[in-house]
């Protein structure tokens, strides 16, 4: 996302757990980074964006939105794509009174057209040299399998992967 919020001119803050992914995201274009594990990332964001945020991406499995909520611009969005088991306090007033929304994001409820009409975009920012990808191993078809355990595993938090696994033929 972050790549594609740049390429669309936007300016980004984003956190990460450790300073290579940190350091990863500043040479993707992100213009302040903030260690969740360490930062104070409320700080942060009200000193990058003093009136508040447009747009809050939220990929954790627990959100805040007590705390969101009050570092959005007015007529902000969130935009959720994690959280499935998630039920955390919503504050009401403080959100509606700033006309914000809030929007679900999965992947696979998008129509064939949509991905088509991503798939285009993603396509040439590729081939202009605008998007890379991240890759942590690349493995063999036949261990399939072992990728997918090794994503498992990552989601479950036992394992940290830096980027995408690659399966080649």
């Amino acid at each position: 996302m972050l790549q594609l919020a740049t390429n669309l001119g936007a300016r980004v803050i984003v956190t990460a757990g450790s300073d290579s992914d940190l350091e990863y995201c500043r040479q993707l274009g992100a213009e302040r980074t903030v260690n969740y594990k360490t930062g104070d990332i409320v700080k942060a964001i009200s000193e990058f964006a003093p009136n508040g945020i447009d747009v809050y991406w939220d990929t954790t499995t627990e959100p805040d939105f007590e705390r969101a909520v009050p570092l959005l611009s007015h007529r902000a969005r969130i935009v959720l794509m994690a959280g499935l088991d998630a039920h955390p306090p919503f504050p009401v007033g403080a959100f509606y009174t700033k006309d914000c929304s809030l929007h679900g994001f999965a992947i696979t409820n998008a129509t064939a057209e949509e991905l088509q009409d991503c798939a285009k975009a993603i396509n040439e920012w590729l081939a202009k040299g605008k998007l890379l990808a991240r890759v942590d191993r690349v493995m063999p078809l036949a261990e399939a399998a072992r990728a997918h355990q090794l994503v498992e595993d990552s989601l479950r938090n036992r394992l940290k992967l830096h980027g995408k696994i690659v399966l080649t033929v």
